[in-house]
């Protein structure tokens, strides 16, 4: 049993590794040579950003769930997004709120663009995700949405300045 288990990390370390360093050869390797693909194999191909991984993933069968469309707003890469919308990878309603969280303007206006749901509060979200490290970047959001005609609530500015 615990030969198994050490075994199971090595196989895990070397998928991370292979996925760290957008190697295909050794993923393929690792697949022919009965290595299971997960959905946290999905999971860490996002987060390394190797869109011909990701695609061979797909191509082969591996998993995928609405953490996987998640975990690619977080990272922020717009033409991985787009990959897995265009495949069919499951997303949930919170997918524009959490672009929102994570200020990546590109992707805000793409999701709108597409039609994902969003809340009527959606400003003042925007407005509450400002940290004092990321100020300007999400100011543009703020400026975004305003622009935009997205309903705010009266003392929006308010809120806006105590969070400068």
């Amino acid at each position: 049993m615990i030969t198994l288990f050490v075994l199971l990390i090595t196989i895990q370390d070397y998928i991370c590794n292979a996925l760290e360093k957008g190697n295909l050869e050794i993923m393929k390797w690792l697949f022919k040579n009965g290595c299971p693909l997960t959905k946290d194999t999905f999971y860490v191909a996002v987060i390394y950003g190797d869109l011909e991984i990701m695609i061979w993933l797909k191509e082969n069968g591996c998993p995928w769930d609405e953490d996987i469309f998640v975990r690619g707003i977080q990272e922020g890469n717009l033409d991985n997004i787009k990959w897995l919308f265009k495949n069919g990878c499951p997303y949930d309603e919170e997918v524009f709120e959490t672009s929102v969280s994570f200020g990546n303007l590109d992707i805000i206006k793409w999701l709108f663009e597409n039609g994902f749901p969003y809340e009527e509060d959606i400003f003042n979200t925007a407005v509450q995700s400002i940290r004092p490290w990321r100020v300007v970047k999400m100011l543009k959001n703020v400026k975004w949405f305003f622009e935009n005609g997205f309903p705010y609530e009266e003392d929006i500015f308010e809120t806006l300045m105590s969070r400068l």
